[in-house]
């Protein structure tokens, strides 16, 4: 498990520092640019999700609304020994 703060942490609290104490450039930033380093890990996730469900609805959007995929050999044998079984009781 990682220990720690991380970089995103530390570059955090070198900001929330020198907004604080008010130097240089940081003191004239907005506080949602102070607490970016925070929130930034979570909005990249949620650009990959986005991209990962807009990839997934073009590769579903070819396939006809009651695709069904083929039975394999394997479940058309279970398939076969279940009905089997239903039909000995």
């Amino acid at each position: 498990m990682k220990q720690g703060i991380g970089l995103s942490g530390a570059l955090f609290l070198v900001f929330l520092v020198l907004k604080l104490a008010e130097i240089g450039q940081v003191a004239t930033w907005s506080w949602w640019w102070v607490t970016c380093p925070l929130w930034i890990g979570l909005a990249i996730a949620i650009v990959f999700l986005v991209i990962a469900l807009l990839i997934a609805s073009v590769a579903s959007a070819g396939k006809p609304k009651n695709y069904a995929p083929r039975e394999s050999k394997f479940q058309k044998r279970l398939r076969e020994a279940q009905e089997a079984r239903k039909a000995q009781r």
